[in-house]
């Protein structure tokens, strides 16, 4: 079981969903909040609780500051961890290939959102992408997802698992406007 889905498991058992969401109904018909567009539907919030007593590290994060957040100790914060099979040179001709394939595919094809491009086209190109991917010198740290801390990269899981539970749910997580530590699960009430 990965953390994400342990925390989607301990979510949906430490809070009560239909109550919260039945909370937050009532709280939508006699205090909405104020929806963001004209013509929206009201909004109905519950408090869950704070980022320090809800989330694994009990941490607030600002872009500006981050002396609380400690390094992550297999990649030294850096969020990158050597790959012992990586191989500079081989990676950088991998990364023209694969740049030189896509400019072709597009002048032939189009641009690929526009979904026109065959399904052998698709793959040869995504065979090189794994083939530059193998050759990187440096990879994603899986234990920090890349973000230079371990704790960091806990509370976002946590947070994407309480996103995840509350869809499950039919409803949406919100940070307080007055206090952005505050955590609570909304609904917008269709009228």
């Amino acid at each position: 079981m990965t953390r994400f889905q342990r925390y989607k498991r301990d979510i949906r058992r430490d809070f009560d969903w239909p109550a919260l969401k039945a909370e937050a109904e009532e709280n939508a018909r006699t205090e909405p909040q104020e929806p963001e567009f004209e013509g929206d539907d009201p909004i109905g919030l519950t408090f869950l609780g704070t980022v320090m007593s809800l989330t694994p590290s009990g941490k607030f994060y600002t872009p500006w500051a981050n002396s609380n957040v400690q390094g992550c100790a297999r990649c030294k914060g850096t969020g990158k961890v050597k790959n012992h099979k990586g191989d500079e040179a081989a990676f950088r001709m991998a990364e023209e290939e694969v740049r030189a394939a896509r400019e072709a595919a597009m002048g032939t094809y189009g641009a690929f959102c526009n979904g026109g491009w065959p399904d052998d086209v698709k793959a040869f190109i995504d065979g090189l992408q794994r083939k530059v991917d193998a050759l990187n010198p440096e990879h994603e740290c899986s234990w920090c997802h890349g973000l230079g801390s371990h704790e960091a990269a806990q509370d976002q899981d946590w947070n994407e698992a309480l996103e995840a539970v509350a869809e499950e749910h039919g409803m949406f997580i919100q940070s307080g406007e007055g206090d952005p530590c505050d955590i609570f699960a909304g609904v917008s009430l269709e009228v």
